[in-house]
């Protein structure tokens, strides 16, 4: 007999077919909305008028219905940034489909939609983003019982060659701050450098989240995950000296757009090249690190969730094995 029960956030219909369970999401979280749902589904069973097996495999499920869905669940429950990064690579993979039946995406077409983000050019960390991206959508596919398996977890991710950080030295900083006094760039490229922050962490930096009286700055990074960072001397003068304290910290650019727009018409000015703003993040911990500062703490002010990413700044570290080794030859060369 046919039955419904709320699974996680939705409640589900449930019924045994050939004796398999089979489960679909209804989508909702109202009992009285569920109960209806199982009360038509009783009748057009009854009627003999429901192909009960493509009712519950979502044969006739198409895929720009489904992003359709996957787009609406973003928009509640992920950050606004990570809703647009959805958004982007959700369509550009049903343009290269087609709107195919969603079970009808394998391995296959995914490996073929690989090769095809390469000949656009894409970078093997983008690549990987959106098939990280696309694989989170269908897990909520399965969830909604619309396929048995996400196909994106056969999937390896491309390894990307290791390279090392850039990063901009103390003196073109000071260069940078120096041409930059008095524009709405300045106080982000303080920040950034004084803080390890991300871009739109910056952008989107309020005064409640500062603690002038403690020194501390909360972040809200990656995950809605929160980050309490130190505030340095000069980053606590700058903010000490800003007369409004509401609202948002910096004022001017809003958008990551434009606040890169404007670092690199800051950085031409100073004749560097190949920088972005994203590295100042990268010149935050690598200046850590050429300082002897513990990797686990750079973590943490990175906010990494692996220690791996954090690795990568390893190699700025001074050579701590020869400075300890000189210790034994001072030991036993002592006459």
């Amino acid at each position: 007999m046919a039955s419904i029960q709320k699974i996680g956030k939705y409640y589900k219909l449930i019924d045994y077919i050939n004796g398999k369970q089979k489960k679909k999401s209804l989508k909702t979280s109202s009992k009285t909305i569920a109960e209806a749902a199982l009360l038509n589904y009783l009748n057009e069973k009854a009627k003999k008028q429901l192909n009960i097996e493509q009712y519950f495999n979502g044969d006739k499920l198409k895929l720009s219905d489904f992003i359709t869905e996957a787009i609406e669940y973003s928009q509640i429950n992920k950050m606004k940034k990570t809703c647009e990064t959805d958004k982007y690579v959700f369509k550009r993979f049903l343009r290269f489909c087609g709107d195919i039946p969603l079970n009808k995406i394998n391995i296959r077409l995914i490996e073929n939609y690989k090769a095809f983000l390469y000949e656009k050019n894409l970078k093997p960390n983008s690549i990987n983003v959106e098939l990280r991206h696309l694989s989170s959508a269908f897990t909520l596919a399965c969830n909604y019982d619309y396929i048995n398996k996400n196909p994106f977890k056969s999937v390896k991710k491309i390894k990307p060659p290791k390279k090392l950080p850039k990063f901009i030295t103390p003196e073109q900083a000071s260069a940078l701050l120096e041409t930059t006094k008095g524009y709405s760039i300045y106080g982000y490229i303080l920040i950034a450098l004084s803080t390890g922050g991300r871009c739109h962490e910056l952008a989107d930096l309020m005064w409640d989240q500062v603690d002038l009286k403690n020194r501390k700055i909360n972040f809200y990074g990656k995950g809605a995950k929160e980050r309490l960072i130190p505030i340095s001397d000069a980053l606590y003068d700058y903010l000490n000296n800003i007369k409004k304290k509401e609202g948002f910290v910096v004022s001017g650019a809003r958008t990551v757009n434009s606040i890169s727009r404007q670092f690199r018409v800051a950085i031409r000015k100073v004749g560097i090249s190949g920088i972005t703003f994203h590295n100042l993040r990268d010149t935050f911990a690598s200046w850590l690190a050429q300082n002897n500062v513990s990797l686990l703490i750079i973590k943490d002010l990175m906010g990494h969730e692996d220690i791996k990413t954090t690795l990568i700044y390893a190699c700025l570290a001074p050579n701590n094995h020869l400075i300890a080794l000189k210790t034994i030859d001072n030991n036993l060369l002592r006459k």
